[in-house]
């Protein structure tokens, strides 16, 4: 629904404290939101040693748990600076203390003036306008398909009175695995950044989350109405569906069980600067209630002014208000997860901010195959980093729609929440782990993570492995019995079993026919308290069918069922 956003430096016609602007043609724009930045934190109450002021316990214990100090960037904006601006008759619309600013709402050029003369006024920068002639390329609007009828998905193996329809979309990044051992975002808190939450508060998917008291807190940025945001887009309420929703037997959430933050931060109305700020006051909203993790499928390039509009050099990290608030928030210890953007095959086609920021996740989309589709933006950053970072899903993937019944759409809007949910369950298991930790271990479980490209990064995310692997750095005094895990399954031409092995000795692993033919097999010495891996290739000759795996692990022999495509 959102856009695909840019920034550089607008005019306004003023000359504001120590920076010129572009005088703009009389009736092209007539500006009434505006960021003030300061440049300092001076004559403020608060002290880093009582961070209890602005930061909730949870947030300081997510600090304390990942070796994070605090700093002057979690000070709040000083409040005599504040008072100062808003004496002169202008409307206050956000505080950001990570950019150390506020934006404001005012057409009084007088008031700018006495703004600009205060000491503590770095510059001022215009954020959104009343009006303008829109003349953008609007070929980053969000491309999201909704179909009327629920869609099934075959799910021979797994528990399809549960997935139903939206299986696929988790067992590609073999997420359901997480779910089977138990982790399903119990104690997680996500913030979703987005543009409205239409009915979110009414619809039967999201039941369950007002059931048992898991919406925290809301708040909207953009009107300042905090109950509204269940009136305004649709897009936040579908993102969020893929989390949290609870359908038994029609659709399941990446993370149905974890708390939410819902936070709207996009107007979807326009498309201004504005909007950064926003979504950096909303990620500061959920770093003050300690979020674990932020989902935001938004993104900037272009704006309704064009003189607002980013480069692709831009796309570094640095620039944009956006990235570099995102990175912020990945400063502060949370999983930061964000879209790619939705311009592959447009005129831009790369990745939007703050997809390339530093230190985050973003998510680039895949059909239902796994395979790249074409409208997902392509990396690399401007400064040559490796974007997305990863991929899921984008294509048909499987959600609530403003009616309530489940839609298929499309868009790298929808591939994030699947990483994001999963993300929030995978830490839930290991939560002795920082951000960064979890951040690198599911990049390292990818597909492609050897040979990384632009169009899904290093590919697509393995949490099975990732699980397997953190639960083995752990040691062997946190082992318990974890059964064995075959992937990918179904199969087609290549097959792997990871097997832990309580003992030492040898195992076997055995697959067999319907008939009880034994078509592979293989053995090996085995080390104890440890997980193996058995690799099995050319299998593409096999029949279609099923097949039985058996593991003798050195103490019991253990059966999985496979399907052959």
């Amino acid at each position: 629904m959102s856009r695909l956003f840019i920034l550089i430096t607008t005019g306004i016609g003023l000359y504001i404290s120590h920076t010129t602007y572009a005088q703009l043609p009389a009736d092209s724009v007539i500006y009434h939101k505006y960021w003030i930045q300061f440049s300092d934190k001076n004559n403020s109450p608060f002290s880093l040693q009582h961070p209890e002021a602005f930061l909730s316990q949870r947030a300081i214990e997510r600090r304390n748990r990942q070796g994070i100090h605090l700093d002057s960037t979690d000070l709040p904006v000083s409040p005599f600076y504040v008072d100062s601006v808003l004496s002169t008759g202008v409307r206050l619309l956000l505080k950001s203390k990570w950019l150390n600013g506020v934006a404001v709402e005012t057409t009084d050029t007088a008031a700018l003036r006495k703004i600009a003369a205060m000491p503590f006024v770095k510059e001022i920068l215009p954020a959104a306008a009343y009006t303008y002639q829109d003349t953008s390329d609007t070929s980053g609007i969000e491309s999201i398909r909704y179909i009327a009828s629920p869609v099934r998905i075959p799910n021979l193996l797994f528990d399809e009175e549960l997935y139903g329809s939206s299986f696929n979309q988790i067992h590609l990044v073999h997420g359901e695995y997480l779910h089977e051992q138990g982790f399903r975002g119990e104690g997680m808190l996500i913030a979703v950044l987005d543009a409205g939450f239409y009915r979110a508060d009414s619809l039967s998917a999201f039941d369950s989350l007002w059931l048992n008291n898991r919406v925290v807190a809301v708040r909207d940025f953009v009107s300042g109405l905090d109950d509204s945001i269940y009136r305004e887009s649709t897009h936040g309420m579908s993102v969020l569906s893929i989390m949290s929703g609870n359908l038994p037997g029609q659709m399941y959430g990446t993370a149905p069980a974890a708390s939410y933050l819902l936070v709207r931060t996009e107007d979807a109305r326009t498309e201004y600067r504005i909007e950064e700020y926003n979504w950096a006051a909303g990620a500061e909203f959920a770093d003050s209630l300690g979020a674990d993790v932020i989902n935001s499928s938004l993104g900037y390039t272009r704006f309704d002014d064009p003189q607002m509009h980013y480069t692709y050099a831009d796309m570094n990290g640095e620039t944009a208000i956006v990235s570099r608030a995102a990175h912020m928030a990945a400063s502060k210890g949370m999983i930061v997860v964000t879209s790619a953007g939705n311009q592959g095959n447009g005129s831009w086609k790369y990745i939007s901010a703050p997809a390339d920021a530093a230190d985050i996740l973003s998510v680039g989309a895949l059909d239902t195959q796994g395979q790249y589709v074409s409208f997902s933006s392509r990396g690399p950053t401007a400064d040559g980093r490796v974007k997305p970072d990863v991929a899921a899903q984008g294509k048909d993937v499987v959600h609530v729609s403003y009616s309530g019944m489940l839609s298929t759409g499309n868009g790298t809007s929808f591939a994030s929440p699947i990483i994001a949910g999963l993300a929030a369950c995978l830490w839930q298991a290991f939560p002795e782990k920082t951000a960064m930790q979890m951040i690198g271990q599911i990049i390292q479980s990818c597909s492609s993570v050897a040979f990384p490209n632009d169009s899904v990064g290093n590919g697509i995310p393995d949490f099975r492995l990732a699980f397997l692997k953190l639960l083995e750095e752990k040691g062997p005094i946190y082992y318990r019995e974890y059964s064995p895990v075959a992937f990918p399954n179904p199969f087609s031409d290549e097959l792997h079993i990871m097997v832990f092995t309580p003992a030492a000795g040898t195992c076997f692993v055995e697959i067999s026919d319907a008939m009880g033919r034994v078509v592979a097999r293989q053995q090996r010495l085995v080390r104890e308290l440890r997980f193996h891996q058995f690799d099995f290739n050319g299998l593409h000759a096999l029949q279609s069918g099923i097949y039985l795996c058996r593991i003798g692990n050195g103490k019991d022999v253990k059966t999985l069922r496979l399907l052959k495509f």
